[in-house]
């Protein structure tokens, strides 16, 4: 495999400033490599496309910010797309005892049943409702979830910490809200406000 061309400091100045062109460039560059090393990590294929699209929305929103450099970005890459993979396994972790110590708190899995059988239709329900949070509730959220502190998300959108703390809780609340109106059982609310801040 020939080696990837390297993205000059000066092309690298004008994407802190803005340059789409710039962006683009670096994704049709490193894209394939990128995906493929997710994809080494998870074998999922819409896993792996989530965690690069997740680095590279993450370089465009924090390009003014960010220090890259041509002969580290690689690098700078790779090392985002692993640390994506651990904390996708983490989040995998922590759901699984959430879940299992929640079922245990309830009581008998037969007083659950079919659970089971509906939690991939309620994953892909409350992803579609996350997108239709308004965009900056939306950011602050996803920034939440991929494990931004308070701190970092009021510092970066520059609002005070309470107010990122006030919109974590009103996304928390339309979700759990849609869930409850849409599937209509205790159970589920019960089981997935773990997953809500």
């Amino acid at each position: 495999m020939l080696p990837l061309l390297q993205i000059s400091e000066l092309k690298l100045q004008s994407l802190k400033e803005g340059d789409s062109k710039v962006f683009n460039e670096i994704f049709d560059t490193y894209w394939q490599k990128l995906y493929a090393a997710a994809y080494s990590r998870i074998k999922d294929e819409q896993q792996a496309q989530d965690i690069v699209q997740d680095v590279f929305i993450h370089i465009w929103d924090r390009r003014e910010h960010l220090s890259l450099k041509s002969e580290t970005l690689e690098f700078y890459l790779l090392r985002s797309v692993k640390n994506r993979v651990i904390n996708f396994y983490y989040k995998e972790k922590v759901r699984k005892h959430a879940l299992s110590e929640t079922l245990a708190f309830a009581g008998e899995l037969e007083s659950i049943a079919g659970f089971e059988e509906r939690y991939p239709e309620m994953e892909i329900f409350v992803n579609s409702r996350i997108k239709e949070l308004p965009t900056s509730m939306k950011r602050i959220y996803l920034m939440k979830e991929n494990n931004y502190s308070i701190k970092e998300i009021a510092k970066h959108f520059n609002l005070a910490e309470q107010t990122i703390k006030n919109n974590i809780t009103e996304a928390s609340h339309r979700l759990r809200t849609a869930l409850k109106k849409k599937f209509n059982a205790e159970y589920v609310l019960l089981v997935l406000s773990c997953y809500f801040y």
